[in-house]
């Protein structure tokens, strides 16, 4: 691809109102593409990258989000599926209700943006999905099973659709981050699905979980700028690699490939602060 043809393309990035959405769409759009930022909510401030509203739960909003794009730049070159929900609890009290929640919003939400979109991708024969993992898929964290589980089921996703959209031109990657510094633990509970009806047993752990959680993102969280500067990479790379991984979690990762499981597992009871019987 020529770099005035790198220019020109449109980028349809959803969850665009905060965090990582909000700095790529950023980033993106003082680069030289054409940005088109969706979310539930207008971004505040003021933003260079065109916004529109979109619910990734429903499938109207997410067809009416991709006409209207096609309708004002008459193509969608990159699909950044970066939308994302979560829950907080122990997997026996996260009601089934909520749990559904986070699949419909990290994993159906962006298969329906996929779906969406890549008629108009198959058609040119040229595009570019970026889907937003997690590096918890690979090393799931207490209390956060039902994000870090849908997240697994993106990554499993991404991989079969990356070999069926190989034969029309079509890229799939999967970016991986780790312990991202976005949220106060006011707004960890704010943007995520808090449970009600705790169960008392789990009550002093999951509050030593929360504190240390909160306490990795101050000490090792990367900064929403380091996955946007990522993508952008990405975005100008000719053949790009299935996954990329964000973050200095990666080294906990590489140790899984060659420490037991137990020590993993000990590893991870010690950094929460989750006693063993």
């Amino acid at each position: 691809m020529h770099a005035s043809e790198q220019e020109n393309r449109t980028v349809l990035i959803t969850g665009a109102s905060t965090g990582i959405g909000r700095v790529t769409a950023s980033l993106l759009a003082r680069n030289g593409f054409r940005v088109f930022g969706a979310s539930r909510r207008m971004p505040k401030g003021s933003i260079d990258f065109e916004w529109i509203p979109l619910d990734v739960t429903s499938d109207h909003s997410a067809r009416s989000c991709i006409n209207s794009v096609l309708r004002r730049a008459g193509r969608i070159d990159v699909l950044i599926n970066n939308a994302g929900s979560a829950v907080m609890g122990a997997e026996e009290e996260v009601p089934i209700k909520n749990a559904e929640k986070v699949f419909e919003t990290n994993f159906f939400g962006l298969v329906r943006m996929t779906n969406a979109v890549l008629p108009s991708m198959r058609r040119k024969r040229n595009g570019f999905i970026i889907n937003i993992g997690s590096m918890a898929a690979f090393l799931p964290l207490p209390f956060h099973g039902f994000h870090d589980a849908s997240k697994a089921a993106v990554i499993s996703y991404s991989e079969a659709l990356r070999a069926e959209l190989k034969p029309f031109g079509i890229k799939v990657v999967v970016v991986n981050p780790g312990i991202v510094s976005t949220h106060s633990k006011e707004e960890l509970y704010k943007e995520g699905i808090v449970v009600e009806g705790k169960i008392e047993d789990y009550a002093p752990y999951e509050k030593k979980w929360l504190n240390a959680y909160m306490e990795g993102q101050a000490r090792i969280g990367e900064k929403p700028e380091a996955i946007a500067n990522a993508i952008l990479k990405i975005l100008h790379t000719k053949n790009p690699a299935p996954q990329y991984f964000v973050g200095s979690e990666k080294r906990a990762l590489w140790a899984t490939k060659f420490l037991p499981s137990s020590t993993i597992e000990s590893f991870v009871a010690r950094r929460f602060h989750i006693p063993k019987k």
